[in-house]
């Protein structure tokens, strides 16, 4: 029996990282550092109806110091996207998406034009989600998880007499 190289490590070792620090899963929100004055609130996932999945909406005014959210138990596997609608275009919110620290950003962007900022892609665990701006304005910010994107894994392992399948689709 052979093993196709690297194949075998990779999904067990997406597993344990996956978990976090003594294979258990990560902090439940992201970790301070320093003291830090902007206000933090935890998003609550509400089932969506029509869309599916899961949604969280809030409305909120971002200044200076900013506002932070929060939000757990995310799937890689779960499409999800971020989206910041600004109330007043001509008055862009600074977003900063973050993954386990507050003080270094995973992603960043500014409302466009239209007001508008959308990340759209696949997370893991816990998202932060800071909103700052240089004069006050107001917001309405979306988070929506879909549920699990159903993946067959092709075999990890192969015998010398069969060929070996390149794609779960063969």
């Amino acid at each position: 029996m052979k093993t196709r190289s690297g194949a075998a490590f990779v999904l067990p070792l997406a597993g344990i990282l996956a978990l976090g620090p003594g294979g258990r899963e990560a902090d439940a929100q992201p970790l301070e550092v320093g003291r830090i004055a902007a206000p933090m609130e935890e998003l609550t996932l509400e089932p969506d109806t029509d869309l599916g999945g899961r949604l969280a909406v809030v409305q909120g005014t971002a200044d200076a110091e900013g506002r932070r959210y929060y939000a757990v138990n995310i799937r890689v596997m779960s499409p999800t996207v971020i989206a910041v609608f600004a109330d007043d275009p001509a008055r862009p919110i600074e977003v900063s998406l973050h993954r386990s620290v507050w003080n270094r950003p995973e992603a960043s962007g500014t409302t466009d034009a239209e007001g508008n900022y959308e990340f759209t892609g696949r997370l893991e665990s816990t998202v932060g989600i800071w909103l700052k701006a240089e004069q006050p304005s107001d917001y309405h910010l979306m988070l929506w998880v879909g549920e699990p994107v159903p993946v067959e894994v092709p075999p990890i392992f192969f015998d010398n007499d069969r060929p070996v399948r390149q794609t779960a689709e063969e």
